[in-house]
């Protein structure tokens, strides 16, 4: 090995040499082993400068802390590094070991600062969410089992499209009917069976994206999924909903992820098949995106032959107290008496489980219940 070593750097001293492979060994461990919460680098050094180094390991472990050892020749240079945000603080050489123990102990603080407010934010955004999904199934769970069908497509095609930060549109799937909480339940059912609304009334349903947007926009880092809420029913065109001059890309990426998809699922809810539903939609000039209705119809709705509301799965009967989260219903779950209770095709969560026990001892639930084997 430190003959290939002397090969690769033969013109270079060994002091450079020793040096060169410190610096490798510093990139190689960042790649290979992962965050490290602080990391020292000198300014000088071949190849590669301390401020150089330390601006790539912020692009690969934007947690870890930097600090830069410099002389005073280079203050300027270290300066500019901090204001820029690439180092943490600078220490200039010949550095006492008390003042690197204390500026060790304050960047292992910053370190832990940071990663510990982000994993509260984190948990706390993922709780919120979690809960917004619930109060909805509560209030209308036809409309939470829409969302969580738009939510699985919606998966599904964010990863077709390789879009950055998957998760908003994740999210803005899970919670885009959101506003239906404040929709009148005689409305909802006219809705449902079809039949004509008021001026009033359609005025309400319209408003949905722009109530959800209103809930949404009060939550830390929900800003962008809030904004694809708003824009879920706007057509490429810059028809629809809301009202204003937005048209093309300039429309949300993830709200026109969201439009293909709502139509779809709002097509194939009566029980139509997908393929009607995709020729459905390329009737409908100047509603679509081209690029992400191809991108749609090739990954879950199968333009290409494959009819996803066709493909029955394997079923299998269960009894209520076999039930539990991430099973996916074939068939709707009743009341004794007949209520319905949950929607066929809807993925139990926590909420809805809880929901079906509690009326299963109060008034009985039809059984065997009806889910996807491939769910057990």
């Amino acid at each position: 090995m430190l003959g290939l070593i002397f090969l690769k750097y033969i013109s270079d001293s060994f002091e450079e040499i020793y040096n060169r492979i410190r610096v490798e060994q510093g990139l190689s461990a960042i790649v290979n082993n992962g965050t490290y919460a602080v990391v020292i680098s000198d300014m000088r050094m071949p190849r590669l400068d301390g401020i150089r180094f330390l601006a790539w390991v912020k692009t690969k472990a934007p947690d870890t802390v930097r600090i830069l050892l410099t002389a005073y020749a280079d203050l300027r240079s270290a300066m500019d590094a901090v204001n820029n945000g690439n180092v943490f603080r600078f220490l200039t050489k010949p550095c006492p070991p008390p003042v690197l123990l204390t500026a060790l102990e304050e960047a292992l603080k910053q370190y832990r600062l940071v990663t510990t407010e982000r994993e509260l934010l984190e948990k706390t955004l993922g709780g919120t969410v979690a809960v917004m999904a619930d109060i909805l199934e509560m209030v209308d769970e036809d409309a939470f089992g829409r969302a969580q069908k738009v939510r699985d497509h919606a998966n599904l095609l964010a990863k077709a499209l390789a879009i950055s930060n998957p998760w908003e549109v994740e999210m803005a799937a899970l919670l885009c009917q959101m506003g239906y909480v404040t929709v009148p339940e005689e409305v909802t059912k006219k809705q449902k069976r079809g039949l004509t609304l008021s001026n009033i009334e359609s005025a309400i349903i319209a408003r949905v994206p722009e109530i959800g947007r209103n809930l949404l926009i009060k939550i830390p880092r929900l800003e962008t999924v809030a904004e694809i809420v708003q824009y879920q029913n706007k057509n490429f065109d810059g028809t629809g909903f809301p009202t204003d001059n937005i048209s093309g890309e300039k429309i949300p990426l993830g709200a026109r992820i969201l439009k293909v998809l709502l139509d779809f699922v709002h097509l194939t809810e009566d029980g139509s098949s997908g393929q009607s539903a995709l020729e459905e939609m390329k009737g409908r000039t100047g509603y679509y995106d081209p690029k992400i209705f191809d991108a749609a119809a090739v990954s879950i709705l199968g333009s290409e032959g494959v009819d996803m509301k066709t493909a029955e799965p394997k079923m299998v009967f269960v009894s209520v107290g076999h039930l539990y989260p991430g099973l996916v219903l074939c068939e709707q779950i009743e009341t004794v008496t007949g209520l319905k209770l949950v929607s066929a095709g809807t993925k139990i969560t926590e909420a809805m489980l809880e929901k079906v026990r509690n009326f299963a001892e109060l008034t009985g639930v039809k059984e065997p219940l009806v889910v996807e084997k491939h769910g057990l």
